[in-house]
């Protein structure tokens, strides 16, 4: 798994916690293995522009041994701006307030700009929650 977020990381795996070097700094690219029996990639961005559009950014993709993608950031993914007990967890009810990941669109930084660009799949974009928001909680069913 590749991922990163304009600024600071924090990222679930099913539920847990996940440790991965870069994860606190928005132009470092965290990479990790995950489980193959993995239900749901859950991340809270924090942007310090306050989620400004074109300046904030989850982006980030899972590939399979072979590198075909299983998961890539793209509107598939659900966000809300509403810390909600256990959103992280598989099984949580996504409420009203969980909508689809807006796609920050083909000329967001993070598709040019190294190391973004380098994650590995070219079905990738930069997603976010709501525009103006500047803590974002995203959430992606394997």
């Amino acid at each position: 798994m590749y991922i990163t977020c304009d600024d600071i990381t924090t990222l679930y795996i099913d539920g847990a916690e996940s440790a991965a070097a870069g994860l606190g700094v928005y132009d470092q690219l965290s990479t990790l293995k995950i489980p193959s029996s993995t239900e749901l990639i859950a991340v809270k961005c924090h942007d310090y522009n306050g989620g400004i559009y074109g300046a904030s950014g989850i982006i980030g993709s899972i590939q399979d041994p072979q590198g075909r993608d299983i998961a890539v950031t793209d509107s598939s993914w659900k966000c809300s701006n509403a810390l909600e007990s256990g959103w992280q967890l598989p099984g949580f009810t996504e409420g009203s307030n969980w909508r689809t990941a807006i796609d920050q669109g083909n000329a967001h930084y993070m598709l040019n700009r190294a190391p973004f660009k380098d994650i590995p799949s070219s079905n990738k974009r930069a997603i976010w929650g709501t525009r103006g928001v500047g803590t974002v909680y995203c959430r992606k069913t394997l």
